[in-house]
């Protein structure tokens, strides 16, 4: 029996460690009575960026599925909120190598370190606000990012993976 309950122990650690959302929401809110919903893209300079379109595009499918319906930022229950918050990572690459010499506990030593750069990545967020009261409700980030290597067809296959991750756990339990 003990040995039983480590196993299950040791798997659930193994799949929260695999989670690709952050979720967070108030506890005290319902959300079985939330029928409509509006998106609310973040402020842009006039037009919808390409990143953009796509988040649109998987968190209307999304919701959706989830038995809401569409509706003006003035007559929805939750208007949806989403943006791309920049992520900076450090990394480093290349050959590091290093020498040295003493006697005892006492000694000398000389290394080189790797080439460092950084990488600029977008981590999605999305909130979900009562449109009534302007109070956040729900909030899901992402674990895995967006980086300027990827190809549109990577990106879209990211987005759409990350949106469904994110409204798996809408309405939360």
């Amino acid at each position: 029996m003990m040995i039983r309950a480590m196993v299950m122990a040791a798997m659930l650690v193994v799949i929260g460690g695999c989670a690709t959302v952050n979720l967070d929401y108030n506890p005290a809110v319902r959300f079985d009575s939330d029928r409509s919903f509006a998106l609310v893209a973040p402020e842009q300079p006039g037009w919808r960026t390409l990143d953009g379109q796509r988040i649109e595009a998987a968190l209307d499918q999304g919701l959706r599925a989830k038995g809401l319906q569409p509706a003006a930022a003035d007559a929805a229950d939750i208007l949806v909120h989403y943006r791309v918050e920049p992520q900076l990572r450090n990394e480093s690459s290349g050959f590091s190598y290093g020498f040295g010499w003493g006697r005892g506990p006492a000694g000398v030593a000389v290394m080189t370190s790797p080439e460092g750069y950084v990488v600029k990545e977008g981590k999605l967020v999305v909130e979900m606000v009562r449109s009534q009261d302007q109070d956040a409700v729900w909030r899901a980030a992402s674990r895995r990012y967006l980086n300027e290597d990827m190809t549109p067809q990577r990106r879209e296959t990211l987005i759409r993976s990350l949106v469904a991750d994110m409204l798996k756990q809408w309405p939360p339990q």
